[in-house]
């Protein structure tokens, strides 16, 4: 999420399924993008976007999941990455749907009262903030990994303004 004034919530990462992949017991190479940090008042004030992940069938081809977006801090709009991250207040826009699949743009922040947007998610677009920070978009459900659905990749909340009284959006699962 994004620092200051207030921050607009993290995009989620992109979601890549891929039902039909065939593989065989063996090694493959598998690596996990971390999550990006969020924005401070010193540095930077927007988040940062994550790390991709990538996954390496046999046939050579890379699969990609793409970071997901940083919330707006103090720029003028949300990252975009795998799906955008909130605007902050000023008011700013949200981050476009980025790379990859089921991705979704962050939500708009407002400058009264001051709140930032939610992030987007798998499945749905941040919520533009209202009289709060907006909600985070919702994540995907998939029931590979453990054979019940499992909700991935929701986005994160928008932050609300103490003073003001509001509230901070909630992030999605």
């Amino acid at each position: 999420g994004g620092a200051n004034s207030p921050g607009g919530g993290g995009g989620a990462s992109s979601v890549e399924i891929d039902a039909s992949l065939s593989l065989s017991s063996q090694a493959y190479e598998i690596v996990i993008g971390a999550g990006g940090a969020g924005g401070n008042g010193t540095t930077s004030n927007n988040g940062v976007n994550g790390v991709n992940s990538k996954f390496t069938p046999t046939s050579g081809s890379v699969i990609t999941a793409y970071g997901g977006g940083g919330g707006d801090g103090q720029g003028s709009v949300g990252l975009s990455g795998g799906s955008g991250g909130g605007g902050n207040s000023a008011p700013h826009n949200g981050g476009a749907a980025g790379s990859g699949s089921n991705v979704n743009a962050g939500g708009n922040g407002q400058a009264s009262p001051y709140a930032g947007g939610g992030g987007g998610g798998a499945t749905a677009a941040g919520a533009n903030a209202s009289s709060g920070g907006g909600a985070g978009g919702a994540g995907i459900d998939n029931l590979y990994r453990t054979g019940s659905n499992v909700t991935y990749a929701g986005g994160g909340g928008g932050g609300g303004y103490g003073p003001s009284g509001t509230l901070g959006g909630a992030g999605a699962a």
